[in-house]
Parts: structure tokens; sequence; C-alpha cells
């Protein structure tokens, strides 16, 4: 992507937030980041299937 952001330039992208998690005060650090693993792989299938 660095090379595309390189020779495009910044107007060529655009960041959307898909969604916004907020840690539980339940949450270990490390039960907050499986879930913030999860909901990538779900991201990135959906990314996939929409391709």
């Amino acid at each position: 992507m660095r090379s595309d952001w390189e020779a495009h330039g910044a107007a060529s992208f655009s960041f959307t937030v898909l969604e916004e998690i907020t840690k539980k005060e339940t949450q270990t650090d490390r039960e907050f980041n499986e879930d913030l693993k999860l909901l990538l792989e779900m991201w990135n299938e959906k990314s996939q299937n929409e391709n």
C-alpha cells in the first residue's frame, strides 16, 4: 500500500471507521485483543465477499 500511497498521493485514499468497540470493565487485555482479532477476521471476510 505504501508504494500506491507514494505513487498516487493521500488524496487517492480514504479511511472509514467500520466499527467502534470499547473494552468492558470486566475484560482482560487479552480478551479484548481476541475480540479485536475476531472483528478483523469478520471484516476481512466481508470485504473479500464483496469483491
